[in-house]
């Protein structure tokens, strides 16, 4: 048996330019909309909801191909793939309102609740400055050279076991979550509407199932296609048939996304112009999966099935509604967290390594703000832009995304090593879902993740050294 041999590079690594006077001033005209969005915030808050839709989904289309521009990977670089997530969730409702459509019923009946308070204005200036804060820290992030990768003799080995863990994560996950659904409510609750299946299972492992499939799915990406990959993508498949007209959105569009973003560190997955095709489709499937799931796929005869990919939007765009509600609270005298709502999980975690830590059980701790929510307004999920204004209010939304910004624009230009490809995956997945979910999963989401690298890193260098001493013998 001779060492197997290394895997080459595949990407084409662009030399880096030099910064061009347009480039430059592209970087004072964010800085000075920046600026202006602070010195004319009141002016900004006092604006009719639809006037402030309108500013917003320009801001939105401004900032989206400036991003996508700059990213040294194009559409499919990480920091593209996170900001485009970012905005569709958070825009979703604000587009089609700026162009005068009216949603369906089944999205504008919740709308009454929240969406025409006059809080919902200054939550529109908030995502203003997320979006613009985002596109500043990427630029700075994009500053320097692209690192090329060099393989190593483990690569071959590393190869391997990616594609095999992977597999065994996915389809494993998947399996775990049709038991447990089973088990909850039978084969009724895979076919019946979206707040039975979270009241059955609620307090159940899925939650944890989800991130479980994210790893895999990222594994996957980074390793060479394979027959494993072939049956992976077919349960996934079939999986996502299930679980998206159950109303299942996040969970199965977000491992995908990121699978594709760790692809495209060897060569672009999709071109932008089928992209584009795949992406109206999709919103048109996210118009019927809203009005599927209120009654359940068994009874969708009863459901007004809208294929309008704007409803999709509008469906998809309720990551808004965390950012109002939040504002809200702060209007009726709610003080900020000051940075609590993202020290309570290291917090919590101490817990478990330093004898006499003490905590309060996790349903009564106020600082996992997935309580708070749910007291106060129910299942709506949450928001990055919301969890960074409840702790340093304005400022707090300027600083994360910029920083979130500045560190997907720095992983983006990563070489295209395998470990790279897995790590930038890892921070991804659990970047998209703080997009619509609170912080408090997301340090072991990522602990977890940077573990199973590692461990897999060790396993295929042993490997490697063992097949490297039996040749040399």
């Amino acid at each position: 048996m001779g060492r197997p041999a290394a895997i080459p590079s595949l990407t084409p690594v662009p030399a880096p330019l030099r910064r061009s006077s347009l480039e430059t001033i592209e970087i004072i005209a964010y800085l000075l909309l920046g600026a202006l969005l602070l010195v004319f915030r009141a002016d900004l808050e006092s604006l009719d909801l639809k006037d402030a839709c309108e500013f917003t989904s320009l801001i939105a289309i401004l900032c989206s191909i400036s991003v996508v521009r700059n990213a040294p990977r194009g559409l499919w670089s990480p920091s593209s793939v996170f900001f485009l997530v970012l905005v569709l969730f958070h825009c979703g409702l604000v587009v089609p309102w700026a162009l005068g459509r009216n949603p369906g019923e089944a999205i504008r009946d919740p709308m009454e609740l929240w969406f025409f308070r006059p809080s919902t204005v200054s939550a529109l200036w908030l995502v203003d400055l997320a979006f613009v804060s985002f596109f500043l820290g990427s630029r700075l992030g994009s500053l320097g050279r692209i690192r090329i990768g060099r393989p190593g003799p483990a690569d071959a080995e590393l190869d391997g076991i990616l594609g095999v863990v992977g597999a065994v994560l996915l389809i494993g996950s998947i399996a775990m979550w049709f038991a447990l659904a089973l088990q909850s409510g039978g084969v009724g609750l895979l076919f019946g509407s979206y707040d039975r299946f979270l009241d059955a299972t609620f307090g159940s492992t899925i939650p944890h199932i989800y991130r479980t499939t994210d790893y895999g799915a990222v594994l996957l990406a980074a390793s060479p296609p394979r027959r494993a990959h072939r049956v992976s993508v077919a349960v996934y498949a079939v999986w996502a048939l299930i679980a998206l007209p159950l109303g299942i959105r996040g969970e199965v569009m977000f491992p995908v996304v990121t699978a594709l973003a760790v692809i495209s560190y060897r060569r672009i997955p999709i071109r932008p112009v089928r992209t584009l095709v795949i992406a109206v489709a999709v919103l048109a499937a996210m118009a019927v999966v809203r009005n599927v799931r209120a009654v359940g796929i068994a009874r969708v005869s009863e459901a007004q099935v809208s294929f309008d990919p704007l409803d999709g939007m509008a469906e998809m765009g309720t990551s808004l509604r965390p950012v109002e509600e939040v504002v809200f609270w702060h209007d009726m005298g709610d003080a900020f967290d000051n940075g609590a709502t993202y020290w309570a999980p290291i917090d919590r975690s101490l817990y478990y390594v330093i004898p006499g830590w003490t905590r309060l059980p996790a349903e009564e701790d106020q600082r996992i703000l997935s309580n708070v929510v749910m007291d106060r307004a129910g299942p709506i999920g949450f928001s990055m832009i919301a969890e960074a204004y409840r702790n340093f209010a304005a400022v707090g939304v300027a600083l994360v995304l910029g920083l979130v910004g500045w560190l997907l624009a720095r992983i983006s230009r990563w070489p295209d090593t395998r470990v790279a490809q897995c790590i930038s995956g890892i921070v991804l997945a659990a970047m998209l879902a703080h997009v619509r979910n609170v912080f408090t999963p997301v340090p072991l989401q990522l602990a977890m993740g940077f573990a199973l690298i590692a461990a897999i890193v060790v396993v295929a260098r042993a490997r490697s050294e063992r097949q490297r001493r039996t040749v040399s013998r």
